[in-house]
């Protein structure tokens, strides 16, 4: 598999693990610098891409184990490629696919995604984003049912006022700020409040981002007092 994207060393032995051809950094650098400059073309360039990204991902994860997956794109190429390591789920783990793009990313999730997630943005905008998605979905002829629709937000709870602010705090965040932008924001009680108009929305899965990992209260009180309620 060959990428026009710029790799890493890291991302290179990585690469070189999984039987990749990534082109050296100077080799990159070199065409970046042989490229015209044009804006038209650079859309087009990342349309390509994005349609590449889809299929090379998807198909790999569900080559069934004694079989290898092939795919010649614009962008990314793949050849026989043995598609390590083998999936444990049957048929195929679950693909997720998010974002808040208008036309690509609903166009994608319809494709190749089990499970939509629309991260860390409002409700008015995660309404419109899953209507996009439900719209692709209907499109490419696949039942309702079969998307997931998820999002995820910053959780910072407390069992009172001062326990959220010392959390919040050990993030560096402010309280306000934390409450006008995650419905994870508050005690059990308002939290479990907030997220109804999410639900509404077709909200159907949530994920925490838990800023503090060493706060492993934090996540317990989530578990008991807030997972219990929904």
């Amino acid at each position: 598999m060959t990428s026009s994207n710029t790799t890493s060393p890291l991302n290179a032995i990585a690469d070189a693990a999984l039987g990749l051809d990534t082109p050296s950094i100077a080799e990159q650098t070199a065409a970046r610098a042989d490229a015209p400059v044009d804006a038209a073309n650079a859309a087009n360039a990342a349309d390509a891409a994005g349609a590449d990204q889809g299929p090379t991902f998807a198909g790999r994860a569900r080559v069934p184990k004694g079989e290898t997956f092939s795919y010649q794109g614009t962008h990314y190429q793949v050849a026989d490629s043995p598609a390590l390591p083998k999936p444990v789920q049957r048929p195929h783990p679950p693909i997720i696919i998010g974002g808040l793009g208008a036309r690509k990313t609903p166009r994608l999730a319809a494709t190749f995604a089990d499970e939509f997630n629309a991260p860390f943005a409002p409700p008015d905008t995660i309404k419109t984003q899953f209507e996009r998605v439900r719209d692709a979905v209907d499109a490419v002829g696949r039942p309702a049912e079969s998307m997931t629709y998820s999002a995820a937000f910053v959780v910072c709870a407390g069992r009172d006022e001062a326990e959220i602010a010392r959390r919040a705090a050990a993030i560096g965040r402010e309280v306000d700020e934390l409450r006008s932008n995650s419905p994870l924001a508050g005690t059990p009680a308002q939290i479990v409040d907030q997220l109804g108009p999410f639900t509404e929305i077709g909200l159907q899965r949530v994920y925490l981002q838990l800023l503090d990992l060493s706060d492993l209260e934090h996540l317990q009180l989530f578990a008991d007092e807030v997972q219990r309620q929904l």
